[in-house]
């Protein structure tokens, strides 16, 4: 966010779990539906400014990516586990309030995990036609960009398990520009020193 982007100052930045979709790639990454699987990454709070910039420079405009709403679970704590637990919390929290709402039970639990409404990024309609890729729904990952997403997991202490499945992922057997052009966005903008 802050090398590629050269945004520093967004208000709230924490990792939560996007349930019922699965990542994806066609050489770059984004999600599709897919009930029972979870895509753990990060959830930013940003000013219309700012998500223009993230449209423009993840090709928004182009027609290959298209912004879909989503609900997303931040995490709960900091353990190895801890999106796999607030996402256990908020299908508890969730279950409870209907249940009260349907007049099951008398009081509703304190909510400790709730979704929220978000935005992500995912494969439009048309970047399935893009000549690039042709006859192909997916095509995978270079190292390096697999790479970005693996440090990205680490840094943000994504859920173990989920770090894991990232590291299971093949890739293509060429390294692509990807770990290069962020190498360059750091020396021309470098990361802020302190952790979100």
């Amino acid at each position: 966010m802050e090398c590629l982007r050269n945004i520093r100052n967004y208000r709230n930045a924490t990792a939560a779990v996007l349930p019922n979709y699965q990542l994806i790639f066609r050489g770059a990454a984004a999600v599709e539906s897919k009930q029972g699987s979870v895509v753990h990454g990060v959830l930013y709070t940003l000013d219309e400014k700012e998500f223009d910039i993230v449209s423009r420079t993840e090709g928004v405009s182009t027609g290959f990516y298209q912004w879909i709403d989503c609900q997303v679970v931040p995490y709960i704590g900091d353990s190895s586990r801890a999106g796999e637990t607030a996402l256990a919390q908020s299908l508890m929290t969730s279950a409870t309030t209907a249940a009260a709402a349907n007049g099951k039970q008398d009081t509703a639990a304190p909510a400790s995990a709730v979704a929220v409404s978000a935005q992500t990024l995912a494969f439009s309609k048309r970047s399935s036609r893009f000549p690039l890729i042709p006859f192909q729904r997916y095509a995978l990952p270079s190292q390096s960009y697999l790479q970005i997403l693996k440090d990205g997991a680490k840094y943000w202490k994504l859920d173990r398990s989920y770090q894991i499945r990232l590291s299971q992922i093949t890739t293509t057997c060429n390294r692509g520009p990807e770990g290069m052009l962020l190498q360059i966005a750091k020396l021309l903008n470098p990361p802020s020193t302190k952790r979100r």
